[in-house]
């Protein structure tokens, strides 16, 4: 302590441990010297109790430090050249006018008299609540056809496949990324059953140590009858979702061979 009291100031503060102790701490958490004080700062800091000094330990921004010496009425100043910190003591009309300095630079938000007496606002009938879909958007959406009410519970059982297949190691983490890639380009029947043949093209292709059934195929007939063909069309469909739903259940089955029970087999899947 005595060599670094003499980098500031030698013995003339060796009466004036908290002058030291201060000035070790700025050292410290700052890299300043503190520069030689007047008597009168130096009776200020004498009157520090332990408490306090602890404080000016734990100050770690220079605001933070002059807060500290504001209390005492004491101002600080540093000098980046020689990476020096003075003190000076302040009266208090000068603390009171720094004070009023600080405070104009501060934002506030100021509330008119008749600020609880405004009217409220109120939206417009036709606005419609957020997350509602309006009358049209509902009537769009039609319901599933009788013979795909299984549709989204089958869609979901490809994804619990997937993550299954990963925990026993029938497939690897890549594998289950390109899985979930594949998704239908619409919002319509068709397009949601061609993205489950797709996923049932790549797991084929990429599912380890199981053999993977085959799915069947049906021919239909074609017609020049427009409203045969549309017959058709949604026959082939309805055929096209069937067999992947009992390609589904003899996959698990499959899997179920291995020795690892599948327990979310919904009770509508063959």
């Amino acid at each position: 302590m005595a060599a670094f009291g003499g980098l500031f100031g030698g013995n003339k503060h060796g009466k004036h441990p908290h002058f030291n102790h201060i000035a070790e701490a700025i050292h410290r958490n700052f890299a300043l010297a503190l520069a030689p004080a007047s008597p009168e700062v130096m009776a200020a800091l004498d009157r520090l109790t332990p408490r306090e000094l602890l404080d000016f330990e734990n100050a770690h921004s220079i605001e933070g430090l002059q807060e500290l010496f504001k209390v005492l009425s004491i101002q600080i100043s540093v000098d980046p050249q020689t990476h020096a910190m003075g003190l000076s003591l302040v009266t208090a009309a000068e603390l009171e006018e720094e004070l009023k300095t600080e405070h104009t630079q501060v934002h506030t938000m100021h509330m008119s008299e008749d600020h609880g007496v405004r009217p409220i606002i109120k939206p417009p009938a036709s606005t419609p609540i957020l997350g509602a879909r309006s009358a049209a958007a509902a009537s769009a959406i039609a319901p599933l056809p009788p013979s795909f009410e299984h549709l989204p519970s089958a869609e979901a059982l490809c994804s619990n496949i997937a993550d299954v297949f990963v925990k026993y190691g029938q497939l690897n983490s890549a594998d289950k990324d390109i899985l979930r890639k594949i998704k239908p380009t619409s919002a319509t029947v068709e397009a949601r059953i061609v993205a489950l043949e797709r996923w049932q093209a790549e797991l084929r292709r990429r599912v380890r140590a199981i053999a993977i059934p085959k799915a069947a195929a049906r021919l239909v007939l074609g017609s020049n009858n427009a409203e045969e063909v549309q017959l058709n069309a949604e026959e082939q469909l309805t055929h096209r979702f069937q067999a992947i739903t009992a390609w589904l259940g003899k996959l698990i089955k499959e899997f179920e061979t291995t020795g690892v029970k599948y327990r979310n087999k919904p009770v509508w899947l063959r």
